[in-house]
């Protein structure tokens, strides 16, 4: 069987999250991937969010599931003859992804706009926090400078504690999602003229287009301001007697079937509260009778109360339960490492 990238060749530069996700995709899809790391191997090889030892020659989950399918070679770029190497292998390439964070790139011949001389006929993709070029392009940055700018926290959390940004990195996920379709997109090009180009992948622009424009756009054509309060959604998470249970109601209907699943008939006959505006006037009242009603039963019950009355719901998954969660199960998701 034939894969959609097949005999497509990608060599990857970057180190972490972004580039990672970026080649893992086209791994997928049948690239031949070839990480180039330098000396002592790509600093996520030895990092895990929990902070817990690594055993020596063993990697972190979170590489590994980013380099599977991937080949590797390690180039010391204080020797010409390796970094000559990296040169043939990028001339020899279709494509490559490229990434702040290793002393490979601080060579000048591995810099994009060289790269683009050894293999004209290529893309090149670099994913960097603010974009190649700019006033800002080597401003210090994190992940929470770049939500913040993003606008991100403006709407997020509970309004009475501060703006919260979301975890994990989302920052560097996105913009290697964003890489993957730029390069794919660039890719129809150099088939047609056979001529390569740099991808210009900015973290923050990811960010601004995927955190927040949407909306600001929908109130502006709506004619009304975009919301500068956060709120969090009602009904949210919510404590039961052995975990927590998300919601998730959209429609006006939910919100009826949702009161009645709570035993408050007459949240049913106030219909101003169907506006979630109106809800979140009144968030300490009904938040406390949901907290109280989620309190008398276990995540189980609230969950099939809440299937037989088509109410969006879900369980909360944590480090001691999400392994015992009947999809996970079913599909053989998590393994032993």
């Amino acid at each position: 069987m034939t894969t959609p990238l097949e005999g497509y060749t990608v060599v990857d530069l970057s180190t972490g999250i972004a580039g990672g996700y970026c080649t893992k995709h086209l791994a997928d899809a049948g690239a031949e991937v070839i990480k180039v790391e330098p000396p002592g191997g790509d600093w996520l090889r030895r990092w895990t969010a929990s902070g817990a030892d690594i055993r020596e020659g063993d990697d972190s989950a979170l590489f590994q599931y980013l380099s599977s399918s991937k080949r590797s070679v390690v180039v010391d770029p204080s020797r010409s003859d390796e970094v000559t190497f990296v040169r043939d292998l990028v001339s020899s390439s279709d494509a490559v992804v490229w990434t702040r964070g290793s002393p490979l790139i601080a060579h000048p011949d591995l810099m994009p706009s060289a790269l683009t001389e050894w293999a004209p006929h290529a893309t090149i993709v670099a994913i960097t926090p603010w974009g190649l070029d700019g006033p800002w392009s080597d401003r210090p940055v994190t992940e929470a400078v770049l939500q913040a700018m993003a606008g991100a926290p403006m709407t997020r959390g509970n309004p009475d504690r501060p703006p919260i940004i979301m975890g994990g990195r989302i920052g560097e996920w996105v913009a290697g999602m964003f890489a993957t379709v730029g390069l794919l997109t660039s890719r129809w090009l150099t088939q047609t003229t056979g001529v390569g180009e740099i991808v210009d992948v900015s973290m923050y622009e990811c960010l601004l287009l995927s955190m927040t424009m949407y909306a600001v756009t929908f109130e502006s054509i709506a004619g009304r301001p975009m919301r500068t309060n956060r709120v969090m959604n009602l009904p949210a998470i919510h404590r039961a007697k052995d975990g927590y249970v998300g919601f998730m109601l959209v429609t006006g209907q939910q919100w009826l079937d949702f009161c009645a699943m709570v035993g408050q008939p007459q949240w049913m006959d106030d219909e101003s509260l169907i506006r979630f505006e109106v809800r979140n006037r009144r968030r300490p009242e009904l938040v406390g009778a949901v907290d109280a009603w989620a309190a008398e039963l276990t995540c189980d019950e609230v969950l099939e109360l809440a299937e037989a009355l088509r109410v969006p719901a879900a369980k909360v998954a944590n480090g001691a339960n999400v392994t015992e969660f009947e999809h996970y199960v079913a599909r053989g998701f998590f393994r032993t490492n």
